[in-house]
């Protein structure tokens, strides 16, 4: 899993919107990860203001979130 956090100085706006595309291609690249495709990655985006605008990434095993996910559902 790709955890995504792009700080930017706009006052309101949608994380979903950033393009990630070049990030997860940088990883691949970098041989960071496998693929990016349905059954090798996912990925979270997360959006926060800043007045200095970059991005923070972090590649997690997707199962260690999946433990995490699983013991706050219940």
């Amino acid at each position: 899993m790709t955890i995504i956090k792009i700080y930017d100085n706009t006052k309101i706006w949608d994380a979903d919107n950033r393009n990630v595309k070049p990030i997860q291609d940088g990883l691949i690249h970098g041989k960071v990860i496998k693929d990016d495709n349905i059954y090798c990655s996912c990925y979270m985006v997360q959006g926060y203001y800043s007045d200095k605008p970059y991005a923070e990434v972090y590649v997690v095993p997707a199962d260690e979130i999946t433990k995490i996910i699983n013991k706050k559902i219940r």
